[in-house]
């Protein structure tokens, strides 16, 4: 009896431990599933720490974009900037540095898309930038020869300047005193001299009188004349033209400064120079007024700032190979020569008589301009 007994506990025990083992598995299985924060398996935390994503992740997780800062914001002006240059020349790259100078100093909110010899040749950029077709053009004076008389002054002959430093500090102070009334239609962003300029010859040249009948393109039509009258035939051309004139026989020879004769590879088509020289050119980078005149005094004030920061940053970048240009182009197989004083004498004459027909056309201001620049100079000395 006892022993029945007993035995109907024991079971009832074990009944009733059934029924709640049974109650714990299914309270088990209605517990919600681990959320996205919850501890990640095995293979994603070694993911996490090394940084590459398993495949898993790769093809399912959705991609993300970094949160907006302040500094992405979308530029207020993106401006079209032409020159004619090839891409990674040494003045192309000093034009993206004035670009990247001012979208600097107005902290981000102009910006640029730069042209670099792909928006037409540079006589079509005066057009272009009084069109809207572009908003700034690094362009060359010479192309248009009606268009900046007072401005191309400053390329006759016999002027001083003894440097680039020199031109660029007196170019703005006769801008800021109201001489160049033709960049006065524009807002100027960089003055950019040239080095000296020398003439460049597919034969070679010892004295003027081989340079008669020769064909010589220049890009100044004060530097045209002075060819004219030394008995050479004058010839003007659009910059972008010279390589191939050159290379075919439609020119025998060049007006102009190492840079162009490095930069443009003419060195492969002229092999002689005469390092006496005559003039200094100037390039001209300006933007449309229109432009300039929409723009809040901040952003103003923040290109007039790169523009200040430019003019540095330009002169340490040319100082070093205008010391040294006679040797850059005899590294590229030139032959580089001077003319002797007698002869250097046949040519400074024709130069003076352009230069006094030329100021005579100018009038009073042309001689006022030019008699600034000489007490400018003496500031030097």
């Amino acid at each position: 009896m006892y022993k029945e007994r007993f035995t109907s506990f024991i079971i009832a025990i074990s009944l009733a431990l059934v029924l709640i083992s049974l109650s714990l598995v299914a309270a088990c299985s209605s517990s919600p599933a681990p959320s996205s924060t919850s501890a990640a398996p095995a293979a994603s935390l070694a993911a996490a720490n090394t940084g590459v994503p398993t495949q898993t992740q790769a093809s399912t997780a959705a991609p993300t974009s970094p949160a907006p800062s302040s500094s992405a914001a979308p530029a207020a002006y993106n401006l079209k900037f032409v020159d004619f240059y090839n891409p990674g020349a040494k003045d192309a790259l000093a034009d993206d540095e004035l670009g990247s100078f001012i979208t600097e100093k107005t902290g981000g909110k102009v910006e640029f898309t730069f042209y670099h010899n792909t928006l037409g040749k540079p006589g079509d950029f005066l057009n272009l930038l009084n069109g809207g077709a572009c908003d700034i053009a690094n362009l060359t004076p010479g192309e248009y020869p009606n268009q900046f008389p007072m401005e191309t002054t400053l390329e006759l002959p016999g002027i001083g300047f003894k440097d680039r430093a020199q031109r660029i500090d007196i170019m703005w102070r006769l801008l800021d005193k109201g001489y160049f009334t033709s960049l006065a239609k524009y807002k100027v962003l960089a003055f950019n001299p040239t080095p000296v300029m020398n003439f460049y010859f597919v034969n070679p040249v010892n004295s003027a009188a081989d340079m008669k009948g020769l064909r010589i393109r220049a890009s100044d039509k004060n530097v045209l004349n002075i060819i004219g009258k030394i008995g050479a035939v004058p010839t003007p051309m659009a910059s972008t033209d010279v390589y191939m004139s050159l290379q075919r026989g439609v020119l025998d020879g060049v007006y102009t400064a190492y840079e162009q004769v490095l930069q443009q590879k003419y060195y492969e088509v002229v092999k002689y120079s005469v390092s006496n020289s005559l003039t200094q050119g100037c390039m001209y980078v300006i933007m449309n007024k229109n432009i300039w005149d929409s723009m809040p005094a901040d952003v103003q004030l923040g290109i007039n700032q790169a523009i200040e920061e430019y003019k540095s940053a330009y002169l340490a970048r040319v100082q070093e190979n205008d010391k040294m240009f006679i040797k850059l182009l005899e590294d590229q197989g030139m032959t580089v020569s001077t003319f002797n004083d007698s002869e250097m004498a046949t040519i400074n004459q024709a130069a003076e008589t352009v230069k006094s027909d030329a100021l005579k056309n100018l009038g009073p201001q042309g001689t006022a301009m030019l008699e600034d620049v000489a007490k400018m100079l003496a500031e030097y000395k």
